[in-house]
């Protein structure tokens, strides 16, 4: 017996794919780095990419930095992977040394992960031969980004 989705989930993919083609997001047979912490967020946006596949034949890589930083870091990184796996989409992760960053003056731990995480995403990227990462963003993920740059004297064109 075939599974079927719920309803709410059929609304969301229809939305994000109207979404993809209003703003042209990406072009067939393009390489996408997808960004999986393995929270909610991220789990979402790897299984709406990989419905995207079939519609813009797409090539996906999931990327998971791992900073260490928690003591569930090791087996967070193994259910991604395992998840991707189930998935079909190539998994790729990267650890990095947060702390370390975090000990310059004036940087916080929250701001140098986020820094060493971009780095780490444009790299995997880069090795992928991607042109584009998708990052998934809740709304409080977003607020805080615009405090960020407020904090930081981001005029309009920085806010945006």
């Amino acid at each position: 017996m075939p599974q079927t989705k719920p309803p709410h989930i059929y609304e969301i993919e229809k939305r994000v794919l109207g979404f993809v083609r209003t703003h042209n997001l990406f072009e067939s047979g393009e390489r996408v780095t997808v960004a999986v912490s393995g929270g909610s967020d991220s789990m979402a946006l790897l299984s709406l990419m990989r419905g995207l596949c079939d519609t813009y034949s797409l090539q996906l890589c999931a990327a998971h930095v791992n900073h260490g930083l928690r003591g569930t870091a090791d087996a967070d990184a193994l259910w991604v992977r395992e998840q991707c796996g189930k998935l079909r989409v190539p998994f790729e992760e990267r650890r990095v040394r947060t702390a370390d960053l975090a000990e310059e003056p004036g940087v916080s731990l929250e701001a140098a992960a986020r820094e060493v995480r971009l780095q780490a995403l444009a790299q995997m990227a880069g090795e992928f031969g991607a042109a584009k990462v998708a990052l998934a963003h809740t709304r409080d993920d977003q607020a805080e980004t615009v405090l960020m740059r407020l904090l930081r004297g981001a005029g309009p064109t920085g806010l945006q």
